[in-house]
């Protein structure tokens, strides 16, 4: 009869056949979300980037004497481990050792000064004063930069010791600011000796050179 409610059997199928059609929705949404954005690049859609590095090669000019910035800035420092004031006879041996960690701590605000004298030329008493610096060991040496806060006359020497004598890097004369220099050879070396040969006027009516960074390459 029409309003007989359905038997059993009748809900069964009426119920497989809803599971069927949902079953079959389902499959057809998963084949059309796993198809979306085919054919498109979605790495370059999301901002992925997408390009490689090209290798690069870098190359320095080379020189000699004395320059003013340019140079050999694209070698990597090398290591200074130490310092000492260079005051050989007739000084006592030392000149404002204290200071001498100014000069390879990285800021050339900070300085290394010799100390007082009554005339440019050292008030007679000797030819020169210097600063040593230790690079551990023999490294071979293309460059040395100076950061010279006053205009002084100073020779740049490289050896197995502190010397103002024998191999030279290069010099500088009036000078002021940043300087670079060259040999014009190879040098190989683990001592650098900045020597100053000329003095300044400073505030206090004396005399001194100064040193505010030296940067060996």
């Amino acid at each position: 009869e029409a309003g007989a409610p359905p038997s059993r059997s009748q809900s069964n199928l009426v119920l497989m056949l809803m599971a069927g059609f949902v079953a079959l929705a389902c499959l057809i949404g998963g084949i059309g979300t796993s198809r979306i954005g085919s054919g498109t690049d979605l790495g370059r859609i999301l901002g992925a980037d997408g390009t490689t590095s090209a290798p690069t090669t870098e190359s320095t000019s080379g020189g000699s004497g004395d320059t003013s910035g340019g140079g050999d800035g694209g070698s990597e420092p090398l290591g200074i481990i130490n310092a000492v004031g260079f005051d050989p006879p007739p000084g006592d041996g030392a000149e404002h050792n204290a200071e001498v960690p100014r000069v390879y701590d990285g800021d050339p605000t900070t300085a290394w000064t010799t100390e007082g004298y009554e005339s440019e030329t050292f008030g007679g008493v000797k030819q020169g004063v210097g600063i040593t610096v230790d690079l551990g060991q023999a490294q071979k040496i293309s460059s040395v930069t100076l950061e010279l806060p006053t205009t002084s006359q100073a020779t740049v020497y490289a050896g197995d010791a502190a010397t103002n004598s024998g191999t030279q890097v290069g010099q500088t004369q009036g000078r002021q600011g940043q300087v670079v220099l060259q040999p014009t050879s190879d040098v190989n070396a683990q001592y650098v000796t900045v020597w100053f040969t000329s003095l300044a006027p400073s505030d206090d009516g004396r005399y001194r050179a100064a040193l505010g960074e030296i940067v060996v390459r």
